[in-house]
């Protein structure tokens, strides 16, 4: 289009049929218009279709095909991060209590939290099932520790409620492991996974850190 900005008028000042080279230049400007049109609408669906593939369709966080996707970037290089899994407490006798739509919901508000802290810094996805995970830019691990701690408050406020009405309460375990220099990130999730079991060992409803002992509950 600009090619035909630019020498549409120096055509039509060198060129004796102006009809003509008018005609050329309408006709070049309508297909390169169509050829843009179609290109943008066809970039723009395929962005969606992306978004769409890593993208959870209950909590709208990131699935664990995209977390798969970052964690092998991050491990190309060497910049410092943090993982904390989450993991909502006695989440089957939940479902087995009050129904699937319940847990449905109990997941759809943690999203929701997770959503409210989101910041240049932290990303969330959802793992599976009941875990999510957050992938934090963090030089010394103080960062995921105080995320944690948030997260433990904002889900003790969180509104669940059952079918009939009654109020429903839930807590989550976490546990956090800071990357070690160089780290393949998927080590660094194994060893934020380990802590998390730790946390649910401890008795749930509490933050481990994977260097070992009990944050907070």
């Amino acid at each position: 289009m600009m090619v035909i900005v630019i020498s549409a008028p120096m055509s039509l000042i060198r060129l004796e049929n102006l009809a003509q080279v008018f005609s050329a230049y309408l006709l070049l400007a309508v297909l390169s218009s169509v050829f843009i049109y179609f290109s943008y609408h066809f970039t723009n669906d395929l962005d969606k279709l992306y978004q769409s593939s890593v993208h959870d369709s209950l909590t709208a966080l990131y699935n664990a095909r995209k977390l798969d996707e970052d964690l092998g970037k991050i491990s190309e290089s060497n910049h410092s991060y943090s993982l904390l899994i989450l993991d909502i407490d006695n989440f089957k006798n939940l479902n087995d209590t009050y129904g699937h739509l319940v847990g449905d919901k109990a997941l759809e508000e943690i999203g929701i939290v997770l959503n409210n802290l989101k910041s240049d810094l932290f990303d969330y996805y959802r793992y599976g099932g009941e875990e999510f995970v957050s992938l934090v830019f963090d030089g010394t691990g103080q960062k995921t520790l105080d995320l944690a701690k948030s997260i433990h408050d904002r889900i003790a406020e969180m509104p669940l409620f059952s079918e009939e009405g009654e109020p429903l309460k839930i807590t989550v375990s976490i546990g956090v492991a800071h990357r070690k220099p160089h780290e393949d990130m998927k080590i660094t999730l194994l060893r934020a996974d380990q802590a998390l079991y730790q946390a649910k060992h401890l008795g749930k409803n509490q933050t481990v850190n994977a260097k070992g002992g009990l944050i907070f509950d």
